[in-house]
């Protein structure tokens, strides 16, 4: 190969990796995103446990939850 060549290739595995690390800061976004709905998915549900057991006077044990 020559250096023509390989200058190529190294500009174009540049351009690979570039792509690769915009695709995983987004990917991470997406992910801090998705994990932030799930927790407030669990805290309303544990909310809504609360309140019903309150409702029928059971106790559920969910000290410390809400």
């Amino acid at each position: 190969m020559t250096v023509k060549e390989n200058e190529l290739r190294i500009d174009r595995l540049e351009s690979d990796v570039q792509k690769i690390d915009d695709r995983l800061a987004n990917l991470e976004q997406l992910h801090t995103d998705m994990m932030a709905r799930l927790d407030i998915i669990v805290k309303m549900g544990r909310a809504i446990i609360g309140l019903i057991g309150v409702g029928l006077g059971i106790d559920l044990g969910l000290e410390n939850v809400m």
